[in-house]
């Protein structure tokens, strides 16, 4: 890459003239630390942007100016949009942040969605609505891709896993809390514009705190500012650290990446087969995220529960739980990534996923076994047509075409006496009736019967419940920040950007179809069906991860690039590190497994073990006094 001079890289020189900061470490972890909160209020940013439309579009449907019912431009198109506008921008960010830098890449998204959330709270027609959801969609989309980036480049080793996922934290706390808003704010007038504008406030603070953060050591090793980085990279390690080996494993690597790739950093992904075979990991992990069912569990909750036999309002605060279960769910992530590594938590997240969707899929067939029998001559006036000719209340309900409904003793026990009859809807009362019988409107005997039109009552309601608890206490430590921690750590750093702004389009692309699709789905293939095929997924999506994904724990990002790596790269590689008096990389090598442990990083492959032997001192030396200077 061109080693040129852009604004960000000057404004960070001239942050580091001081030479007694080349030389000591003034901040520390605890500096380190709080750069990992700052990046990680995009999290909460991010959460909260996608959760907040769900308790708005209810609000939003109440009002007319904006014409949600439209067939062509309705709320379809406001949800939507904000995905795909995320995926779109999403794929260009690492163009931009190899630009103009990681920092000011993450200011420029911070800057978007406060003005897309002030757009959408002063909105006054469908348009301005719309303009505002598209570009709170770019902003998230940005954010989503660089944050990672940012704080993988930045951090140690040791805890990189941990401050990456902390990001996954804010973004299940930005949904629940979201949640909990959309609560409180609908009881008032036009409590939409308030969701709205709250949105705006995490997005101005990250703006605040982000002018004080520096640039990413490493995206200043691209450029040809080692002093600076390495000034910056004290200020990020613990003090009395000697800094200078990590600035010269970043430099041997640079120096590799420039005999490898071409000037077009996208062609040189495809045809630079380690950096092309990361990126299969890494987009393959992201759909697997995406397609497991965890938007059906989480935006769809309410839709699911009152099928599976909840009344409507208790469903709406039920759903309340799986979001404040993925929050708290998170912090277990937070303690493996560093004891238990990324590998075995995202496989293992995999598998208990598949069992939930599976408890799911068992719990919708338990609802429709036991679903109150309806017979027609238990109510022969009101029961004709073609609700006559369905056996259960379960099935007389799914036939929203026919305007049935179950009418049953209002009693406990409701497997007596039922009957599915034709309803109507009563524009005065604001209540389905039924049309003739027992339960129609004028009735004698409708004080001791019920019409449910919405939800059949069922005792085997609970089991979906703990099948959409136990699927979201799987996804939240492991498939939900995983794949995002993977992709920041398995590119090359030329290609670190580009690469995981792919893996974000297709983790956003994989979003926006898995949520489109869910409801037709169902429609075809019922809950249960749907829940199968989401079994599928996650259990593949746990073997991919067995076979396919090594393990990052423990190593630098120079290190994890090695993993994937074919022997003729590893050997150039290996004597490249020779050459500045840096050690063999340990690899445990297999077909992109880990299996054996050996060190081969700087020999060519054979039974034995054999390290190039360093340079002469004096070589040593000059070569990397003339890096730094």
């Amino acid at each position: 890459m061109t080693r040129g001079v852009i604004p960000g890289v000057e404004a960070l020189k001239r942050d580091f003239k001081s030479a007694n900061r080349q030389t000591k470490n003034k901040k520390g972890p605890d500096f380190l630390y709080w750069l990992a909160l700052c990046a990680a209020l995009s999290g909460g940013i991010f959460g909260y942007g996608l959760g907040i439309i769900n308790g708005a579009i209810v609000l939003l449907e109440k009002d007319e100016k904006f014409n949600l019912h439209s067939p062509l431009f309705g709320k379809g198109i406001i949800v939507a949009s904000t995905v795909f506008s995320a995926a779109l921008f999403s794929i260009s960010t690492g163009v931009v942040a190899d630009a103009v830098g990681r920092k000011y890449t993450i200011i420029m998204a911070g800057a978007m969605y406060t003005v897309g959330s002030v757009t959408m709270a002063l909105a006054d027609k469908y348009v301005i609505l719309l303009m505002g959801r598209i570009v709170v969609g770019g902003g998230i989309g940005i954010l989503s891709c660089a944050v990672p980036i940012y704080v993988s480049e930045c951090s140690p080793k040791e805890i990189r896993g941990f401050l990456v996922t902390l990001n996954e934290l804010f973004v299940a706390f930005g949904i629940m809390v979201a949640s909990i808003m959309s609560g409180i704010l609908q009881s008032f007038n036009e409590g939409w514009r308030y969701m709205f504008a709250l949105g705006a406030v995490p997005s101005i603070l990250q703006l605040i705190f982000f002018t004080l953060m520096p640039e990413t050591p490493r995206y200043m090793m691209m450029h040809g500012f080692s002093r600076e980085a390495e000034a910056t990279l004290k200020d990020l390690r613990s003090p009395g650290k000697d800094t200078h080996p990590e600035i010269l494993a970043i430099q041997a690597s640079l120096d590799l990446d420039e005999e490898i790739k071409d000037y077009s950093v996208w062609r040189s992904i495809f045809r630079t087969p380690h950096s092309s075979r990361a990126l299969k990991v890494g987009c393959l992990l992201q759909a697997f995220q995406q397609f497991c069912g965890i938007n059906a569990v989480l935006f769809y909750s309410s839709t699911i529960l009152s099928s599976a036999g909840f009344p409507p309002t208790n469903a709406i605060w039920l759903s309340v739980i799986p979001f404040t279960v993925n929050f708290l769910a998170t912090f277990p992530g937070l303690w493996a990534v560093e004891r238990m590594g990324r590998k075995i938590p995202l496989a293992s997240s995999f598998f208990g996923i598949t069992v939930s969707c599976a408890i799911i899929s068992a719990g919708f067939f338990m609802v429709s076994l036991n679903s109150p029998v309806t017979k027609a001559d238990n109510d022969p006036r009101g029961s004709f047509g073609e609700c006559a000719n369905y056996g259960t209340c379960y099935s007389c309900l799914r036939s929203s075409d026919e305007g049935c409904g179950f009418c049953v003793i209002d009693r406990t026990g409701f497997n007596e006496k039922g009957a599915c009859v034709k309803m109507a809807f009563h524009l005065e009362h604001e209540t389905f009736h039924a049309v003739h019988g027992r339960c129609a409107l004028n009735t004698t005997a409708k004080s001791y019967f019920k019409l449910f039109s919405e939800y059949c009552p069922n005792d085997s309601a609970k089991i979906p419940l703990l099948g959409m608890v136990l699927f979201v206490i799987f996804y939240a430590p492991g498939a939900a920040p995983l794949p995002w921690t993977i992709n920041s750590e398995i590119y090359p750093i030329w290609a670190r950007s580009v690469a995981n702004s792919m893996a974000t389009f297709t983790n956003w692309i994989s979003n926006g179809v898995a949520s489109l699709t869910f409801v037709p789905l169902i429609s075809l293939i019922h809950v249960k069906g749907a829940f199968i095929i989401y079994a599928l997924v996650s259990l593949t999506g746990a073997v991919f991860t067995l076979l396919r994904v090594p393990e990052t724990k423990g190593r630098s990002l120079e290190e994890i690039e090695f993993l994937f790596m074919n022997q003729n790269d590893r050997f150039k590689y290996g004597q490249i590190r020779a050459s500045y008096g840096l050690g063999p990389v340990t690899v445990i090598s297999a077909t992109g497994n880990i299996a054996v442990k050996t060190e081969s990083a700087i020999s060519p492959p054979t039974e034995s073990v054999t390290e190039v032997e360093p340079p002469a001192q004096d070589n040593l030396n000059k070569r990397q006094s003339t890096m730094l200077n």
